[in-house]
């Protein structure tokens, strides 16, 4: 009895993936109205895989509230990614699976965000942060990724907050600090 029922329930894990739809993560992002103080709140379904990348710029403020939905980028396309740039754009993610992307997160140019509760998978970077831009990350899996799991350049105006993130298998280091030079 006990074989059968996991047997089934693996079965169930096995085709859920399947019946979710494919959704554009730009389109879905691009479709988003305001929400919670934020000019953009794009709240994602768990049942359907968001692909492609997303680009947040112009003094935008934004959230994603995951609700345990996947994100499915392609790493070896360095344009599928999660980026924000520009002085006063604000990017906040939660309880999002992000998988295979060059760059989990790349904050660039004076963005901030905050990422809490995520799971960074078979990412080159798991958060990437230069340029004036300030990030602050907690409670996130970062793992099994072929490059550092967060690198930080520490330009000036550079401003990062990280504490309890378990961050494991990653080929170039957990923790990563490029200087310029």
């Amino acid at each position: 009895m006990k074989n059968y029922i996991v047997l089934l329930i693996f079965s169930a894990v096995a085709i859920t993936p399947a019946l979710g739809a494919q959704v554009s993560l730009q389109a879905a992002y691009d479709a988003c109205g305001p929400g919670e103080g934020y000019d953009k709140l794009l709240v994602l379904n768990p049942a359907n895989i968001y692909t492609g990348m997303l680009t947040v710029t112009n003094s935008v403020k934004s959230c994603i509230h995951g609700s345990g939905a996947l994100i499915h980028l392609n790493m070896f396309t360095y344009r599928n990614s999660i980026r924000a740039w520009g002085q006063g754009t604000v990017l906040n993610i939660d309880h999002c699976i992000i998988r295979g992307a060059n760059e989990g997160m790349g904050l660039h140019d004076g963005v901030s965000g905050t990422f809490v509760n995520n799971t960074f998978y078979d990412c080159g970077y798991g958060i990437y942060v230069w340029d004036a831009a300030s990030a602050t990350a907690y409670n996130n899996i970062i793992a099994f990724g072929p490059e550092g799991a967060m690198g930080f350049a520490r330009l000036e105006g550079v401003t990062t907050v990280i504490h309890h993130n378990d961050v494991w298998q990653m080929a170039g280091g957990s923790y990563m600090e490029y200087c310029p030079g």
